[in-house]
């Protein structure tokens, strides 16, 4: 699932219209099946080929889609096919058409829960008896309710099929307003337009709104606007965006903060203080018909009750639970949801402080941790709460590979209601958004996790060091050889095939076949997972026992199956990424099993004096001392060479 920002593909689709009508057709063909529990697995096969073809025409030939009129005609065309269907992937909208039907009605729709004996002569329609949660009050803030309002008048004279697509058609509307200001926002600052078709013509956005009708449409038209006003200096019309999205969902008031310091730095206190009060009169006026002595403390009260008794793809939540319940005589479900959400409070504390918000792409970017790391500390994650971020997106392209993959695997987690453990979907949700974020930011792990690799194979290679002097072969940056100096106390010298050490133990490079050192000068030469990176690994081991006076000690990954070997490449070649002066991703890998690099050691002009695994689990890490044949069993000569080299 590749993230390139680069410009045309130099292999583009030979026919991107066809692989445009690709998605159009497979859409059509999901919609006429119908995303619904009894065909969920043929609808998700269709779903992940819309995925992939989305991706290849995004990707691979994203000219077209930099055409206006295909990237929003077809996010309209994409909308209007499923707008016809009626879906049972979700029975929030039961809810909708009831809190609509009692606003029609006069009644507000915050005042009683559904089972409340005042609305008795309700309580025998469809929508209760299909809408779950009837002892709660409703959690669906006023702007949503102004979107149920249309449905809702219309539902006694068209029933429940009528009202939901009249319901779903207003929710699709105003979403198609909110894509309108993301796609002007994205025109404003000159951004690449392709990249907007990953939310517009998205799977999950088009069933989650136009097929099901999530309320999530309101939200997107707040979050398009607030992008818009970011983008163009408009300060007024920016709160007035965030003040509509909070109303339509409540999550966005975590995004105040940090556009109250976009504006407060760029434009001074006195302009942001009013345009925060000329921005917020919209949401209150809105807001204002629905307000009743009470209303927080009630809703508050639900809110909390939903947490505590619903848990759905939780992965932090469900993993740290499953961790706390084997303790004995502990609950972790009695204090675990309150507990990430003080946790997550905290952290959107140091984001608000801490996170540049100067400029447009900062505040998206906060905006995306910030929502992101919800969902993680989160109970539940519907697949429609990822709409939230997955807007956002396309404008700065920040970890677009993790929300490509959470928006595919969010599918997957409707088997859950047909009998799929719920453990093994979150697992595959959120074990590959680690995954993917994991990769994304690797080079700022890198260095620590090198770190702390270098300490623990120095701690697995010190035992079998002997002499005074220590070549640490392939050094790359260092860490081994550092540790080796620190724990043992023998003079160390690092040698690579480019500068790039990062450690203060002295160092040469050299062209990666011949070492310019006297035969026998070093006591003990070090090779930590190197050798399946030489590019003539017999050569280079070679090398190694003829500067070793004593012993070459070797760590390697092994591998007993093909696929080990399959795997142990794709994983590499990950790992190392940029390293090595970015080449070292790029060179073939040799990789070998624990007897063959026996046998190699041999063929050098070795002898092996130990060979073991160096664990039990995980890949295959074997440790290999070698001496040269006829090397001197007695004391470790001194050392040969210049420690300043």
């Amino acid at each position: 699932m590749t993230t390139s920002d680069a410009g045309a593909s130099p292999s583009p689709l030979p026919h991107p219209t066809l692989a445009v009508a690709g998605v159009i057709l497979t859409a059509g063909v999901a919609a006429w099946m119908g995303p619904s529990l009894d065909r969920l697995l043929p609808f998700t096969v269709l779903y992940s080929a819309w995925t992939v073809l989305l991706l290849l025409v995004v990707f691979r030939q994203g000219d077209i889609l930099r055409r206006p009129v295909v990237l929003l005609g077809g996010a309209v065309l994409l909308r209007l096919i499923f707008l016809p269907t009626v879906p049972d992937l979700s029975v929030d909208p039961f809810r909708y058409l009831w809190d609509g039907w009692l606003t029609a009605s006069g009644i507000n729709p915050y005042r009683w829960v559904p089972s409340d004996p005042v609305l008795v002569h309700r309580q025998g329609d469809v929508l209760f008896q299909e809408m779950n949660s009837r002892d709660f009050f409703s959690l669906y803030p006023p702007l949503s309710q102004w979107l149920f309002l249309p449905a809702g008048a219309l539902y006694e004279r068209l029933g429940w099929p009528g009202a939901f697509l009249v319901l779903k058609g207003t929710i699709t509307l105003v979403e198609t307003v909110g894509l309108w200001f993301l796609y002007r926002a994205m025109v404003t600052k000159d951004l690449d337009l392709r990249y907007l078709a990953l939310y517009a013509w998205n799977p999950l956005t088009v069933v989650a709104v136009a097929g099901v009708g999530h309320s999530e449409g309101g939200l997107i038209l707040g979050l398009g606007m607030l992008a818009l006003g970011l983008a163009r200096g408009r300060a007024t019309l920016a709160w007035v965006a965030l003040g509509l999205a909070v109303i339509s969902k409540g999550i966005p008031v975590l995004l105040a903060p940090l556009l109250l310091k976009h504006h407060w730095t760029r434009q001074g206190p006195a302009v942001t203080l009013q345009a925060l009060g000329l921005g917020l009169v919209p949401a209150v006026a809105l807001s204002a018909p629905f307000l009743f002595p009470g209303l927080v403390e009630r809703t508050l009260a639900s809110a909390d009750l939903y947490v505590s008794l619903f848990q759905f793809n939780a992965g932090l939540y469900a993993a740290l639970a499953s961790l706390l319940g084997a303790l004995p005589e502990v609950d972790p479900h009695a204090f675990l949801g309150p507990a990430l959400r003080a946790g997550y409070l905290g952290l959107a504390v140091w984001i608000w402080l801490r996170h540049p918000a100067t400029r447009f792409g900062d505040v998206i970017r906060g905006s995306l941790l910030l929502l992101g790391l919800y969902l993680v500390a989160a109970t539940t994650v519907h697949p429609w709460y990822l709409l939230w971020g997955l807007c956002l997106v396309p404008l700065v392209r920040w970890h677009t590979a993790v929300w490509l993959w959470v928006a595919w695997a969010a599918m997957p987690t409707y088997f859950a209601y047909v009998g799929v453990r719920e453990g093994a979907l979150a697992a595959l949700f959120w074990g590959g958004a680690l995954v993917f974020v994991l990769r994304s930011e690797w080079p700022a792990l890198r260095r620590p996790l090198l770190r702390w690799a270098g300490v623990r194979k120095g701690r697995q290679i010190a035992p079998h060091v002997v002499g005074d002097t220590v070549l640490d072969l392939g050094a790359g940056e260092g860490f081994v050889g550092r540790n080796l100096a620190r724990t043992t106390g023998r003079t160390v010298l690092l040698a690579d095939m480019a500068p790039v050490f990062q450690v203060p133990v002295p160092g040469f490079v050299f062209d990666g076949r011949s070492l310019p050192l006297p035969d026998g000068s070093v006591d003990t030469v070090v090779l930590s997972l190197v050798l399946h990176h030489a590019r003539d690994p017999e050569h280079l081991l070679g090398e190694a026992l003829r500067v070793a006076r004593h012993r070459v000690v070797i760590t390697e990954s092994t591998f007993r199956w093909q696929l080990e070997r399959r795997v142990l490449e794709v994983l590499d070649r990950q790992v190392n990424r940029e390293r090595g002066d970015g080449t070292m991703d790029q060179e073939p890998l040799h990789f070998d099993t624990a007897r063959g690099w026996e046998e190699r050691v041999r063929t050098a002009g070795g002898r092996v004096l130990l060979s073991r695994r160096l664990n039990r689990v995980g890949h295959r890490h074997h440790l290999l001392v070698a001496a040269p044949v006829g090397a001197a069993r007695g004391q470790p000569s001194p050392k040969r060479w210049n420690s300043s080299a």
